[in-house]
């Protein structure tokens, strides 16, 4: 008689394929998105035109190089990010010492200074003037 296969195994491997079909999903999604100009809902060909177009490559470079290929495409395809990415921390960091160099009164003219204040209709002038000495 054959071997069983535990059912944990069986699940597992139905999780596995629901997460990679979930995951290609969305990233066709994302293509037809960015390829349609920002359209929120692009239209369902476009989104299976990605998908297939995506399923190709990744079985065309399995076949012909294996996992290893696979792998060497997505970092060099994900390298021009990185890039992104550095430019965002450094952003980031020139925000934050900017921050620091200014002077809490630079924001003086903020209105209003709290959302409770936004809310109740107050403004920047009734705050000070609940605030000064009488």
């Amino acid at each position: 008689m054959g071997e069983q296969v535990p059912v944990t195994a069986i699940l597992v491997m139905v999780l596995v394929a629901l997460f990679f079909v979930s995951g290609a999903d969305a990233a066709s999604v994302v293509m037809g998105t960015l390829s349609s100009r920002g359209d929120i809902e692009p239209k369902a060909w476009l989104v299976a035109l990605w998908g297939t177009l995506t399923g190709l490559v990744a079985a065309v470079l399995l076949l012909a190089g294996g996992l290893s290929a696979l792998q060497s495409l997505t970092i060099l395809a994900a390298l021009p990010f990185l890039f992104i990415m550095v430019g965002m921390v450094g952003m980031v960091a020139g925000l934050l010492r900017e921050l620091r160099r200014e002077p809490p009164s630079a924001m003086a003219g903020a209105e209003p200074r709290t959302v409770a204040a936004a809310a109740e209709g107050r403004t920047r002038a009734d705050l000070d003037s609940a605030e000064s000495p009488a």
